[in-house]
């Protein structure tokens, strides 16, 4: 009878543990679907900073650094510091205006088609057959397909794992399609 209760208990606990993981997998760790989509609603709001925050972290320098290099030559040209980083952030004001002509791309059905993984691909490939969100974790690269939505428009787009920082779109990153 113990050996019994030790097995429910047993099972109980494991199915904690699973869901717990798949939790925190799901909503606190970055994942490749993730950046796709968030970098798409981005592109749609026209907000240029979400979108540069989607790219991997030295795009976020080179594009910050851009910006601050041009305010510095622009404000030496006309003698009035310019703050340009600020005029980016207000862009999305615009949005919807008459200079707006800027289509919307929605995507749909977003997932992974493949991965790197980041150690032993004999232990990383069956953990995450058996729970897909653990490629959040155990991959270095994967390739994201979406669908662009009221379309037969197939993309997919490679995105890196950069630790802290999460899944990131590389700057050399290609999007391919097909149809």
């Amino acid at each position: 009878m113990k050996l019994v209760r030790r097995g429910i208990f047993g099972i109980i606990l494991l199915g904690v543990l699973f869901g717990a993981l798949s939790v925190y997998l799901n909503r606190f760790t970055s994942s490749p679907q993730g950046v796709v989509e968030q970098f798409y609603e981005a592109y749609n709001s026209s907000d240029i900073n979400g979108m540069v925050a989607c790219m991997e972290p030295g795009t976020e320098q080179i594009v910050s650094g851009g910006v601050d290099l041009t305010s510095s030559i622009l404000g030496a040209i006309t003698g009035v510091d310019l703050d340009l980083s600020a005029l980016i952030d207000i862009m999305p004001l615009f949005a919807d205006t008459s200079f707006d002509n800027t289509e919307q791309i929605l995507i749909q059905n977003v997932h992974v088609v493949s991965y790197t993984p980041a150690f032993a691909p004999e232990i990383t490939e069956p953990l995450i057959e058996i729970m897909p969100e653990l490629v959040n974790i155990l991959a270095e690269d994967a390739v994201v397909e979406f669908q662009i939505q009221g379309t037969d428009i197939i993309g997919q787009l490679e995105v890196s794992y950069y630790g802290n920082d999460g899944w990131r779109i590389s700057l050399d990153s290609e999007l391919f399609s097909e149809y």
